[in-house]
């Protein structure tokens, strides 16, 4: 049976659940067998243990990485919003400059 117990027999089937008595087993099953079930389970636990653990720590990284990237575009979206107002006042300079020569030429014409 104890071969039988890895591929067919799962805690589930062994175990029926009373919350008021705890865990009764339904069948009988010898100590060693039931043992073996529980280390399988204790295996798996840690394994998905694992695997949680691997997970969230990608899911940190991520989110680092996500906050980094939406840090960077915010301060390219000032740089060109920065750049933006300074294009529109060299503009604004370059056009009064070019009035004031207009005129300049204008009272050397007279």
């Amino acid at each position: 049976m104890g071969d039988r117990v890895d591929t067919d027999l799962h805690v589930r089937d062994l175990v029926q659940s009373n919350l008021d008595k705890g865990l009764q087993i339904k069948f009988p099953i010898c100590f060693d067998c039931f043992d073996r079930i529980l280390m399988n389970v204790d295996e798996s636990i840690k394994d998905q243990s694992v695997s949680i653990k691997t997970y969230s720590e990608q899911l940190g990284l991520l989110e680092k990485e996500l906050a980094l990237t939406n840090k960077k575009f915010e301060e390219e979206k000032v740089k060109k919003n920065i750049s933006g107002m300074n294009y529109d006042q060299e503009r604004e300079n370059l056009e009064a400059e070019l009035k004031n020569l207009d005129k300049e030429l204008a009272s050397l014409d007279a």
